[in-house]
């Protein structure tokens, strides 16, 4: 009995605590919060916490990323570039995108890929370029974001919070390329990279111009094998400077040619192992570079790879271009909107008003500043595909985090950043609410 008794008053004292971590299971359920409710949680907490990069001793890079570097190159829409002109921009931005130099703040260890390949970037190690994640979007312009330029560091806390906006892939690496001069293309992903949507066939090699996906068609594969050996490898001797290749099957690789075609004939008949042509990607293997500074560093291959024909053809790649390299679709001057008027604007009006382009967008900004012009709080709204022509802020402006600025001394202006290297400031008035 006493025994009995014993184990009911230890039960009786544990219902507290049960019913006290059951409360605490709960409320920390998402499922109890909306979606609105925990984007405003993160971003008041990212407001209230600036984690500052623990001081170290970094790596010096002589060489290092810079605004001033990055603005160095020409803005080509509406400059009036020669077709030549504007295919050595989209090669030298795209090669420069990769070689930028960098360091991480910390060491970081992540899946690069959808078979959840294992990589990481150490602490200490000079980087080039972007690290490769699949299905990933950022360019340098975001990249600066993060970076400081005085240092060379990237703060990887804030960098890493969305992997996808910080790594990038294949398409999106040379989209950044070719968006400086390009919006006859619609790009999104690999297996649209189609003529119907704008990526034109080079040489003599055909299929189906109607198709606006690979995966309709057994990707490239079909395609190679069907024009034959000879034929594409005509196509990849008209190959120019700028000018793309793609392959895909269920799933794909894009590059850039860097490097005019060298052309061996036998006869008449093209060498496919003697000819070749220089290739810039964004691959998944780090390969060692030494910079033009001496800087030696780590970066996703390559850049101004030699590849052979014959290796072109056996990964059954479709050589394309674009209206603007060929003249025929001028690189016309750049339109960007906010749609709205006002010395005010009110929290809900900036959260749904759209901002369109004619050029691929990278991010949309809306920074808030108190009246002596400090910035007090930034809300970001990344693009994640190629050719994302129009953006709101939406998903990233809401009431919580941003009704203490609405006091009639703050304002609010919105920039949007470009592909096309420009970053206009759409609207600048005061925050209301």
């Amino acid at each position: 009995m006493k025994k009995a008794l014993s184990l009911l008053l230890c039960a009786l004292m544990l219902l507290p605590l049960l019913s006290s971590c059951a409360s605490a299971h709960l409320e920390d359920t998402p499922a109890q919060a909306t979606k609105e409710e925990l984007v405003e949680k993160q971003e008041t907490a990212k407001e209230e916490t600036t984690e500052k990069v623990e001081k170290h001793n970094y790596p010096e890079i002589k060489d290092k990323l810079s605004w001033e570097k990055i603005k160095s190159f020409p803005i080509a829409p509406g400059s009036g570039m020669t077709t030549d002109q504007l295919r050595q921009l989209c090669a030298d931005f795209f090669r420069y995108s990769k070689s930028a130099l960098w360091t991480p703040s910390t060491s970081w260890d992540y899946i690069r890929n959808a078979s959840g390949t294992q990589d990481k970037m150490q602490l200490g190690v000079v980087y080039g370029g972007l690290p490769y994640i699949g299905l990933a979007s950022c360019s340098i312009y975001r990249l600066m974001d993060w970076y400081d330029e005085e240092t060379g560091v990237v703060n990887m806390s804030e960098a890493t919070k969305f992997p996808k906006h910080f790594g990038n892939q294949c398409s999106i690496a040379s989209h950044w390329g070719w968006a400086r001069v390009i919006n006859s293309a619609k790009h999104t992903w690999t297996q649209n990279m189609t003529y119907a949507n704008g990526f034109l066939r080079v040489g003599p090699y055909t299929y189906d111009e109607t198709i606006t996906d690979f995966s309709k068609v057994g990707g490239t594969v079909d395609i190679c094998a069907v024009n034959g050996e000879q034929k594409m490898y005509e196509s990849y001797a008209q190959l120019k400077m700028a000018d793309g290749l793609v392959y895909y099957t269920t799933a794909g690789h894009v590059i850039m040619c860097t490097g005019e075609p060298v052309v061996v004939r036998n006869n008449g008949v093209i060498d496919g192992e003697q000819s070749y042509i220089l290739i810039t990607d964004q691959g998944q293997a780090w390969k060692e570079y030494t910079g033009k500074e001496g800087d030696v560093y780590q970066m996703k291959a390559s850049i101004d790879k030699k590849v052979s024909f014959a290796s072109l053809y056996k990964g059954c790649y479709l050589p394309f271009t674009f209206a603007e390299f060929l003249g025929t679709d001028p690189c016309e001057a750049t339109v960007c909107t906010f749609d709205y008027e006002g010395e005010s604007i009110s929290i809900e009006t900036l959260r749904t008003t759209t901002v369109t382009t004619n050029y691929a967008i990278s991010d949309l900004y809306a920074i808030v500043r108190d009246k002596d012009g400090k910035i007090v709080a930034t809300k970001v709204e990344r693009a994640e595909r190629g050719s994302l022509r129009s953006a709101d802020l939406s998903s990233v402006v809401f009431a919580t985090s941003l009704s203490k600025y609405c006091d009639g001394s703050h304002t609010v202006e919105v920039v949007c950043q470009l592909g096309t290297g420009e970053r206009p400031t759409l609207y600048k008035g005061i925050l209301t609410k």
